[in-house]
């Protein structure tokens, strides 16, 4: 636990040869750790030295490989700390746990890309655990609603290859910094 606090006080200090953005998925990344290491709920698996990750943030373990690796790294990504990810440039598919997606992904949805909304993990501190987080219909805000109706008239009238018109940024679509 002190190695991580101590990481997390170099992040915020140090300057590294790395992308910023990539500095501050990795604090991120050591802010989520702080918190599950905390956790009295959090169980260090003596006899197999694996860390039982269920218990706090209810994504179980993976199988011991790189590619499992991956996938809870990306789920953790996705889900605890507000990055959205290609699932496929070919079908066009981006997994994010944002409640505001027409309005972060207006260019994406614009050309035709498929959203897929997962649930928010947020720590509870009283609790010490991760839990999931969805968004109530009722706290949905009156411009995400006018964005959504906006874009479904666009892409139901308009074709594909000529909806660039509409885009808000002037960027092409491939701007945003995604997990791969």
């Amino acid at each position: 636990m002190e190695f991580l606090i101590s990481w997390e006080k170099a992040l915020l200090t140090k300057k590294y040869d790395v992308n910023p953005k990539e500095q501050k998925m990795r604090l991120d990344l050591v802010r989520y750790l702080i918190n599950v290491y905390k956790s009295s709920k959090f169980i260090w698996d003596y006899e197999n030295e694996k860390i039982d990750f269920l218990s706090v943030i209810g994504i179980p373990n993976i199988e011991e490989n790189w590619i499992g690796r991956d996938v809870l790294l990306k789920e953790v990504l996705v889900r605890a700390c507000n990055y959205d990810a290609v699932e496929s440039t070919l079908f066009r598919g981006i997994t994010t746990s944002k409640f505001n997606i027409y309005e972060t992904f207006y260019d994406y949805i614009l050309h035709d890309y498929e959203i897929y909304q997962i649930p928010k993990l947020i720590f509870n501190e009283k609790k010490e655990v991760y839990e999931e987080y969805s968004q109530p219909e009722y706290l949905i805000s009156d411009k995400e609603l006018r964005l959504k109706a906006e874009l479904e008239a666009i892409c139901s009238s308009v074709p594909l290859e000529e909806r660039e018109q509409y885009c808000r940024s002037k960027a092409k679509v491939s701007r945003y910094n995604f997990i791969h």
